[in-house]
């Protein structure tokens, strides 16, 4: 790649050769191989995204698009080939809407959760976001990620909360899926009182679908709005301890059926002690020997009218169900208060990242699953881990019902430290092996990333097929992300 072709087309300004920054590109927390890529250019505007994706399919240069700042994780912005070009997207900063008549924010893709909260609480409303996103996430990455969101009494779809985008295609086109499709543009659509909102359409397609979930294989997405939820008036949460994960699993079912709660997920001792340990080990020891094997954690919520009545009635509710299942919620589990979850739920994670805390390092295994395969996978997992000689009291386990709790998100975070290099491989094989096991038993990797995701996505050459049939529609010379899922 010529870099005076590179200045012709976008200018010099948003150009950087900076080999620290370059070398930091190259690698992430995960185990991708390490590439560096040829240049880092940082845009501002949707106009310079047009100008470099002309640039690249006149050249047949690869873009790694990037809005997230580090650390990363899933081996996704590191480029698979040479000579990429990293497509800085974190300085495209602008909050462009926020609407609580109709429960909707709009931003670009370099706002975080921690920039993008403050300004919908504002307007009375909330994000449904995922739990402790690490302070540097973009929420635009985050949502076409499709990390999975603690409430979900308020997720209808998989594809929940995204509601319509912004985009150019590989090819250079600019595209808006859903409401936003038109008619007219955006800024006309608001002069009339429309807002974009359903993600639906054009037509009968649905083509938020394509770009969720891509890591950044056909397109760069510009903005994108999400539904939000309005923020409640008064908040009760509580947690329910057990050794028995099948009792807080079916205490679960009856609070995301009843639509009794807001925040629900569980986490096992080794997750809860880390996300409320910061300090010594000697503190995340004293935390974890007093909490129950799991905590389901859930919120009841109250709004702008009657909202002690409600949380009354919500929590009499709950108690007669709790008390036939034979548990008891309470406002702590051993150290660790429900109000803290609460604050800590509802913020991105504090530094130094949650995950980063015990050694470093975190390789993470997460898939979708059904509840009655649940505690097959956790005990196949958990036997694995023996067998690889990582202890499995170091394992992490979250669990998240998601879309009305008609399925689970279930998550293993093996945490090990990097610069150990035995310790690295032991956990790079167990993760492999642990990813075909857990396939024989169910789980579905609807997120496959790294070097495990062909093995995934191979599995059906018929999606296989239909994929590169998108590919060849909407980036046909592969200057998107080349080397990422099955491309």
């Amino acid at each position: 790649m010529e870099q005076a072709a590179l200045v012709n087309a976008i200018g010099r300004e948003p150009i950087s050769l900076d080999q620290a920054e370059l070398d930091s590109f190259s690698k992430d927390v995960s185990f991708a191989n390490r590439v560096r890529p040829a240049s880092l250019v940082k845009l501002k505007t949707a106009a310079d995204v047009q100008k470099i994706l002309k640039f690249a399919n006149e050249t047949k240069t690869p873009l790694v698009p990037v809005s997230s700042g580090p650390p990363h994780f899933r081996g996704d912005t590191v480029p698979s080939v040479g000579g990429a070009v990293i497509v800085d997207l974190s300085g495209m900063k602008k909050i462009l809407l926020v609407d609580r008549a109709r429960r909707v924010a709009m931003c670009e893709p370099g706002v975080t959760f921690g920039e993008l909260i403050p300004q919908v609480r504002k307007a009375g409303l909330r994000l449904n976001m995922p739990l402790l996103p690490r302070a540097s996430k973009s929420v635009v990455a985050s949502i076409l990620e499709r990390e999975p969101v603690t409430m979900p009494k308020y997720q209808w779809d998989i594809s929940d909360p995204l509601a319509c985008a912004g985009m150019f295609f590989g090819t250079g086109d600019e595209f808006r899926t859903g409401q936003a499709a038109g008619p007219g543009t955006v800024e006309e659509q608001w002069a009339v009182g429309g807002v974009q909102k359903a993600p639906y359409g054009p037509g009968t397609a649905s083509l938020h679908r394509l770009i969720q979930g891509a890591q950044g294989t056909m397109g760069i997405v510009t903005w994108l709005s999400m539904r939000c939820e309005i923020l409640p008036t008064l908040e009760e949460p509580f947690v329910v301890g057990s050794a028995n994960l099948d009792e807080l699993l079916e205490l679960t079912y009856w609070l995301i059926r009843l639509r009794a709660v807001n925040e629900c997920f569980i986490l096992n001792n080794t997750n809860l002690a880390t996300i409320f340990t910061q300090k010594s080990p000697n503190d995340y020891n004293s935390v974890k020997a007093a909490l129950p094997a799991w905590t389901l954690f859930y919120t009841v919520a109250g709004y702008e009218y009657f909202p002690e009545q409600r949380v009354d009635s919500q929590i009499r509710d709950i108690t007669e169900i709790t008390q036939r299942l034979g548990l008891e919620a309470v406002k702590a589990a051993g150290d660790v208060s429900a109000n803290e979850i609460l604050k800590l739920a509802q913020q991105p994670s504090a530094d130094p990242y949650w995950r980063l805390r015990p050694k470093g390092a975190c390789q993470d295994i997460f898939y979708l699953t059904l509840r009655e395969k649940l505690a097959g996978q956790i005990e196949a997992m958990a036997d694995l881990s023996e067998k690889a000689g990582y202890a499995t009291s170091s394992l992490g386990v979250y669990i998240q019902p998601i879309v009305q709790g008609t399925s689970y998100h279930c998550e293993f975070n093996l945490f090990y430290d990097a610069a150990n290099g035995r310790e690295r491989n032991g956990v790079q094989s167990l993760a492999s092996s642990a990813i075909q096991n857990l396939m024989a038993k169910g789980a579905f990797f609807s997120r496959p990333y790294g070097e495990t995701a062909r093995m995934i996505v191979n599995r059906d050459a018929a999606t296989v097929a239909v994929l590169h049939t998108f590919k060849k529609i909407f980036d046909p010379n592969n200057v998107m992300n080349p080397g990422k899922v099955c491309f």
